[in-house]
């Protein structure tokens, strides 16, 4: 059932990530998920789909789930069907909502004027995305705006943010005042200057990473110590502060659980305790992030180790092409 979802979401949506596909899928089949279902409409939303487009597809899954489960009539399918018909009922109101709150509020002209004001005022605007887990920023000299776009210079800085989101073609901006966060889609190049289109202006959130997070160029394989048995994982990201890990089948990780990790870095065996914070299980496989406890005598290995592979992404960074609908001279 989940897979089945999971290949009708991304067929219909391209743009979304697997992992958002699977997560989604997750949460349309009642299973446990990290995010909210208002997290998955903004997601959705953010995608830039009409509001028909993405109804309709969850349409498609609702069809598709009352033809696999009401076939069996078996009573435990009915209720699973009808759990996961009001899950797709409060998405749909969900995203509804999320493009009322588009257009009611955030997307108010006078509201949307303000910011642009502000950047026009300060010169510029600072565009924001991830590559690898690490933040890649540019400062974009701001040009001029209207209704519901604005128009940057265009500078080889500016291309690499929107290079390192890869197909999504988006980058975001802190609005002047701080309170809120503009999602832009990257839109008509003319010459040296990009306009810049809204998708969605959400209230600003507190980052929660307070170090860098980065993912290795090669994935390790680490062991994970709980109730005296050994399950091997492979390290997903790192930072200081903790690991997230990928596991190829489902082991029963629950969060608040303490485990040991153990992982060969160059010729130094590393083990450090931490504590599981999330879970996430689908398709038979496990996704989990830990924190650590404590890095003991192994902090400036990690240390070193998350510089090292900062700057091979660093260097996979400066490395990537111009997105094919830009041209930078």
């Amino acid at each position: 059932m989940h897979a089945m979802l999971k290949k009708i979401l991304q067929s219909g949506l391209p743009e979304v990530g697997q992992q958002d596909c699977a997560a989604l899928a997750s949460l349309l089949c009642c299973q446990p998920v990290e995010r909210s279902t208002a997290d998955f409409s903004d997601l959705l939303v953010a995608t830039g789909a009409m509001p028909d487009t993405l109804l309709h597809l969850l349409m498609s899954c609702e069809n598709a789930l009352i033809q696999q489960l009401a076939a069996t009539a078996e009573p435990k399918s009915l209720v699973l069907l009808a759990q996961c018909l009001d899950q797709i009922k409060a998405l749909q109101q969900s995203i509804l909502a999320a493009f009322a709150r588009q257009m009611l509020v955030p997307f108010k002209l006078s509201e949307f004027g303000a910011y642009s004001s502000g950047w026009a005022q300060q010169g510029f605007v600072q565009l924001h995305n991830y590559y690898h887990e690490m933040p890649v920023s540019a400062r974009a000299g701001y040009l001029t705006g209207a209704a519901m776009h604005i128009e940057v210079a265009l500078s080889a800085e500016v291309a690499r943010v929107f290079a390192a989101a890869g197909e999504q073609r988006q980058a975001y901006a802190m609005c002047p005042d701080g309170s809120r966060i503009v999602r832009f889609g990257g839109g008509k190049v003319v010459a040296s200057s990009l306009r810049l289109e809204v998708l969605a202006i959400e209230p600003a959130r507190r980052e929660r990473r307070k170090v860098v997070r980065v993912q290795p160029e090669t994935a390790p394989e680490l062991r994970l110590m709980r109730h005296g048995e050994m399950v091997v994982a492979t390290m997903h990201d790192i930072s200081v502060d903790g690991v997230g890990l990928e596991l190829a089948s489902q082991v029963g990780l629950q969060p608040g659980e303490t485990v040991g990790c153990l992982w060969r870095l160059d010729a130094n065996k590393i083990y450090i305790e931490a504590i599981v914070r999330w879970v996430h299980e689908a398709d038979g496989r496990c996704q989990a992030g830990l924190a650590f406890t404590s890095l003991g005598p192994f902090s400036e290995l990690i240390q070193k180790l998350v510089m090292s592979e900062q700057q091979k992404i660093v260097v996979r960074l400066r490395a990537l092409p111009i997105p094919f609908w830009m041209n930078v001279a």
